[in-house]
């Protein structure tokens, strides 16, 4: 049932790329722009600048979650917590935590430190071109 509730989540957050939605609308991602189509490409929308994203540290962009683990190594993941789909909080320490019920997540590549949560972050896709990170 987890499984499935994870895989419905990952859906819905790739879903909401796919219909149009802003992913970076909670807090309009860099300079306002998030979500915005990169010129000559349909298929990419940018998130963020690598300005925005500090080494070691993470910015919440609605349901993702980027994070720059060391320098000039972007990663993404779902924000929503794998356990019970509260989200998670920016890395400290090398760590992403959920607040909710304690689970840790290694901010290098998403999987789980302690649960409660028996499974990882869910990766997500970005591409960084100069100072832009891109949702692919």
């Amino acid at each position: 049932m987890l499984g499935a509730l994870g895989a419905w989540g990952a859906a819905s957050l790739l879903g909401s790329c796919a219909s149009g939605e802003d992913p970076g609308a909670a807090d309009g991602g860099a300079d306002g722009k998030a979500g915005q189509q990169s010129a000559g490409s349909a298929d990419r929308r940018l998130l963020t600048s690598t300005a925005d994203v500090a080494v070691g540290g993470g910015k919440l962009l609605g349901q993702i979650l980027v994070v720059q683990p060391t320098a000039g190594e972007f990663k993404a993941f779902s924000a929503v917590c794998p356990h019970r789909g509260a989200r998670v909080s920016p890395p400290e320490n090398g760590l992403i935590t959920c607040y909710e019920h304690m689970s840790t997540f290694r901010d290098a590549d998403g999987t789980v430190v302690s649960g409660p949560a028996v499974s990882g972050l869910t990766p997500i896709a970005v591409t960084v071109e100069g100072t832009a990170i891109y949702l692919t």
